[in-house]
């Protein structure tokens, strides 16, 4: 009899245990919280630079909004920057001898090799040079970036014989570019790529033509693609 009292008894406690357990429990989590609450913003930045070593900024330990926010105001500049330039060749109908477009990381001048060249020569037209200085304002907004001036051809004749005409040409945009707009020649890379690097298939005439050109690209440094330009 007394046996089975102690069983009784015993079985009518163990909620106690359950309970107690669930209290320490929630005192262990309202420790832990009040722990985070009492970190400063100095300790996160120390534990931080601590874990992953060397300093870290202001912006991870406030977050990346502020550089992305930089990054978009960037990319955004120079898209529109090439928007207005190509605005003002259209404006005074030269935008069939030069094209312009932004995509990450540089402005790009497509001059096309229909117009600004005779056959087999390297002497710029006159009409190519009146429409860089008709954009002039603009030009010399870029001339202190890095600039990069390649020659292309198409695929009539020897690699060689298109190799030299694609880097001659190259050098006599580099030259006009010196000479009427002052850019510092340290600045300008001059490649001539003859015809390995085709925007379309040499497969006829009009592509022909259209692989025919050279390209002025200013290098604005953008790295990381975050709006839509092309």
């Amino acid at each position: 009899m007394s046996k089975k009292k102690h069983a009784e008894h015993d079985s009518s406690e163990r909620w106690l245990l359950t309970y107690a357990d669930l209290i320490t429990l929630l005192l262990a989590l309202f420790v832990v919280l009040w722990s985070f609450s009492i970190m400063d913003k100095k300790a996160v930045e120390q534990a931080m630079a601590a874990e992953f070593g060397g300093e870290v900024s202001e912006s991870i330990a406030e977050g990346s909004n502020a550089v992305v926010s930089a990054e978009i105001a960037k990319q955004l500049k120079q898209q529109k920057r090439a928007e207005a330039i190509l605005r003002k060749l259209r404006e005074s109908k030269q935008d069939s001898l030069i094209d312009v477009s932004y995509n990450l990381g540089k402005i790009t001048f497509v001059i096309k090799g229909d117009v600004s060249f005779e056959s087999g020569s390297d002497v710029l037209t006159s009409p190519v040079k009146s429409a860089l200085k008709a954009v002039r304002t603009y030009l010399d907004s870029l001339k202190d970036y890095p600039i990069e001036v390649d020659g292309h051809t198409d695929d009539i004749g020897s690699f060689a014989t298109n190799l030299d005409l694609s880097t001659r040409r190259a050098i006599s945009t580099v030259n006009f570019l010196i000479n009427e707009f002052g850019i510092d020649s340290k600045r300008i890379v001059v490649q001539g790529f003859a015809y390995n690097k085709p925007i379309v298939p040499n497969t006829s005439v009009e592509n022909r033509r259209k692989n025919r050109r050279i390209e002025i690209a200013f290098k604005t440094g953008e790295t990381s693609k975050i709006i839509g330009a092309e």
